[in-house]
């Protein structure tokens, strides 16, 4: 078991801006002639600091979660102060944590909601999707740039960043037209549209009533309706608001 002076030097590492000495659990296990130690979040349990004593307390072994990049980190041979110093980087990795759920959340929610799309289009397309021929990619490029006007004339001066997107996101659709076929171009755009329901609820659902008439003759008749349906969806943002 550390002594009490070593104990009151961690109680202090753990209290910061951000935590409380309390807010993390100490246990204690004997392996062989040492006894190891850890420290728990008390929140999430998941999130660990677990020293290794070596050569009677000289230096430590650590393994910790979250680490700095992977979920789990180790480290060993560090004297007292690295110790300390590990502390106060595992503490940052816990608030970074924490911090970036939500993201990975709705991150993990559009990845399973795109690789749906993909899945019915899929379903749908098992045989015949083929390329645009050089008529419909040109009609389809001038129907972008429609959607980019309409898309613009929704924004005022303070979203100069949002608007800067979606031209790069339009000019990236206008290019993948050559190279994409019509199934796949469908899918990259649903994807987007996905993105910008995210980032701009309003003008993505003004969009997405218009979304049909925009497309191409040509991309209508190649594809089943319940397929360009699939270009309507609703990001979990725009979705919300319409519940509201």
């Amino acid at each position: 078991m550390i002594n009490a002076t070593f104990g009151r030097e961690i109680a202090e590492t753990l209290t910061t801006d951000y935590f409380i000495s309390e807010d993390f659990l100490y246990e204690s296990s004997q392996m062989a002639k040492m006894k190891n130690f850890t420290y728990k979040y008390r929140y999430k349990d998941i999130y660990y600091f677990k020293v290794f004593p070596q050569d009677g307390g000289t230096y430590f072994d650590v393994r910790m979660r979250p680490g700095s990049v992977m979920e789990e980190q180790a480290l060993s041979k560090l004297a007292k102060p690295d110790l300390l110093k590990a502390i106060k980087g595992w503490l940052h990795n816990i608030k970074s944590e924490t911090e970036n759920l939500p993201f990975s959340r709705q991150l993990k929610k559009m990845q399973t909601d795109i690789s749906d799309m993909q899945d019915k289009f899929d379903k749908h397309i098992m045989e015949g999707d083929n390329y645009f021929s050089q008529e419909e990619g040109n009609e389809l490029r001038s129907r972008l740039e429609q959607i980019e006007s309409r898309l613009a004339e929704t924004l005022d001066e303070s979203e100069a960043d949002e608007l800067k997107k979606l031209t790069e996101d339009v000019e990236g659709l206008k290019a993948l037209v050559a190279t994409l076929s019509k199934k796949n171009w469908l899918l990259a755009l649903s994807a987007r549209m996905y993105h910008w329901g995210l980032r701009n609820p309003n003008t993505a659902k003004q969009l997405g009533r218009a979304a049909r008439e925009l497309l191409p003759q040509g991309v209508k008749d190649s594809l089943p309706n319940d397929a360009i349906d699939q270009l309507l969806i609703e990001s979990p943002v725009s979705a919300e608001n319409d519940s509201n």
